[in-house]
């Protein structure tokens, strides 16, 4: 995986790249807390919102100081429209299910609805 300043295909979706911190807007989607290192990405943890502007992707979301401290510098971020969580969910349970195996995303450590881990139990 290369490094794109502007965006980052995780799982055939485009994500656009952010430096931490707070300005977030009102949309759905899914977002990532990620380690770019040696123009590599590390999915420390994935996640899905409702509304960006109503999840702290910032020093408040309960997994910040433990991504800080494993190296997080971006946060990649993408909208997925509708109400419905179920999207948000599929992407975020197919990005879990893809680098969690790896030892990634170690701060995911609940299965989410969306992984194909969490239907079969």
């Amino acid at each position: 995986m290369t490094v794109n300043q502007e965006t980052a295909e995780w799982c055939g979706r485009n994500f656009y790249v952010y430096k931490p911190g707070g300005g977030w807007k009102d949309l759905p989607g899914v977002y990532i807390f990620v380690r770019l290192e040696n123009d590599m990405w590390y999915p420390l943890y994935v996640g899905e919102t409702e509304s960006f502007s109503e999840r702290p992707l910032s020093p408040g979301h309960e997994h910040w100081a433990e991504a800080v401290q494993l190296g997080m510098n971006q946060i990649h971020a993408v909208v997925v429209s509708g109400k419905d969580e179920g999207p948000r969910q599929d992407l975020e349970g197919a990005i879990y299910d893809l680098y969690k195996p790896q030892g990634h995303l170690q701060l995911n450590r609940k299965i989410p609805p969306g992984s194909k881990h969490a239907r079969k139990q």
